[in-house]
Parts: structure tokens; C-alpha cells; sequence
């Protein structure tokens, strides 16, 4: 998004440098779930995170894409359940589905999900990484992960090291 230059090699979202886009529509197209970052507020709220352009229905839906919606409706207060900076009541499991709902709430036209799936149970991420693929939206999904399960779930395979290789998955 801006923040770093690469030292080689160069990145194209359909063709076009990420650095001739603005970025404010750079984030809206493209959105990153790394790691949990969760501050005081709603479920809502942090899923939500006040755009404009999101809906509740965005929220629920995302929530549900990725197994959260069950453990929301669950808690007292649903989604407008109250989280503290450590993301209490929810499980550290639940935390990291709550960020890729954050994510998918926005409806990127590119995920990027970087080992954020790694620190799931093997289930759980091969779940979510299927509901992901096999969604009818025209989103590209770029997984860093170092899981074999998850990339052979995956159309094409990047290797990044010293040289550049790319397979097909089987």
C-alpha cells in the first residue's frame, strides 16, 4: 500500500502498477489479513471499521463466509457484543476469523492472506480457504502459507526464494 519499495522485481494488478493508483482505491480493491489487530469497540465496529461503502449485510455475510456468525449470535449482545484491545470474549481462533471477515466485509477485488490461516487448525483453515475458492466472486486470492494442504487447494503455486519458480497446483 505504499509503505515499502520492493528491492527487485515488480508487482501488477491487471497489468497496472500499484504505485499509479490512489491510494484510497488501492485499499478499497485490494485488502490485507495478516495479523489480529482488534481495538476497544463492537464486533461491529471491527469488522465494520466505518466505511461508507460496507453494509450490515456485508458484515453478517462475511462473518458467516468465514464461520463466525454462529459464535456472534451466541454471545449476549450478537454483533454489537463489546471487545476489548485483546479481542476478550472472544478465543484467539475466533480473532482470526474476525479479521478475515474484516477483510471480506469490503469486498476486495485481491485478498491477500499472509499465514494468517497457518495459525489455524489444519480443519478449520482448509474449510475457510474452500468456502473462499469455491465463492462465486470474481476476487483474486493471493495465500502465503506454508501449510501443503492449503497450497495444493490453490490454482496456481509461487514459490518465492532466491529464484523464482512457479508450478501448477496439482
Amino acid at each position: 500500500f505504499g509503505l515499502r519499495e520492493a528491492a527487485s522485481g515488480a508487482v501488477r494488478i491487471n497489468g497496472v502498477d500499484p504505485r499509479d493508483v490512489r491510494p484510497d482505491v488501492l485499499r478499497r480493491q485490494v485488502a490485507l489479513a495478516r495479523d489480529v489487530e482488534i481495538f476497544d469497540g463492537t464486533i461491529l465496529e471491527n469488522i465494520h471499521l466505518e466505511r461508507p461503502d460496507v453494509s450490515i449485510n456485508d458484515v453478517r455475510t462475511a462473518a458467516e463466509t468465514v464461520g463466525l456468525m454462529s459464535a456472534i449470535q451466541r454471545l449476549p449482545n450478537g454483533l454489537e457484543t463489546s471487545l476489548n484491545a485483546t479481542g476478550s470474549p472472544l478465543t484467539s481462533g475466533q480473532l482470526r476469523r474476525l479479521m478475515l471477515a474484516r477483510t471480506l466485509a469490503g469486498n476486495p477485488r485481491v485478498l491477500l492472506i499472509d499465514e494468517l490461516l497457518d495459525s489455524m487448525s489444519d480443519e478449520e483453515a482448509e474449510r475457510i480457504l474452500k468456502t473462499l475458492l469455491e465463492s462465486d466472486s470474481e476476487r483474486s486470492i493471493v495465500l502465503v502459507t506454508n501449510r501443503e494442504k492449503l497450497k495444493a487447494m490453490m490454482k496456481n503455486v509461487v514459490m518465492l526464494t532466491s529464484e523464482y519458480q512457479e508450478s501448477e497446483a496439482q
